[in-house]
């Protein structure tokens, strides 16, 4: 399988997790392959002021940096903030394809 077709899959996932926790929480859906053109699926974006299209960040970048994905399937609970400076508590789900291989992250802020 094609891994944006992969990828798709996850996208009512982003809304299942954002109607459960509510508007106070930002889901998004990352294609790390495209890094230019990142956040494929967000709910509640306002938090961020991230929408479908946006590079992925530099905590995105650090997050690829430490090759946590590697062992884990996920990292949960680690202290991050918005570009505005908001603290925000944030957990990363890593989707990887049939080989193992990283290539997308659905992230809770």
């Amino acid at each position: 399988m094609h891994y944006k077709k992969l990828l798709e899959l996850y996208i009512p996932l982003v809304d299942f997790i954002a109607d459960i926790i509510g508007s106070h929480c930002e889901v998004l859906l990352h294609d790390i392959v495209d890094v230019e053109n990142s956040v494929i699926a967000i709910r509640n974006g306002y938090i961020s002021g991230r929408y479908v299209g946006c590079p992925l960040t530099d905590l995105g970048f650090k997050v690829l940096e430490n090759r946590n994905h590697l062992n884990n399937n996920a990292l949960v609970n680690y202290r991050s903030r918005t570009d505005s400076g908001e603290k925000l508590i944030s957990s990363t789900y890593y989707i990887k394809d049939a080989s193992g291989n990283l290539i997308g992250m659905i992230c809770v802020n």
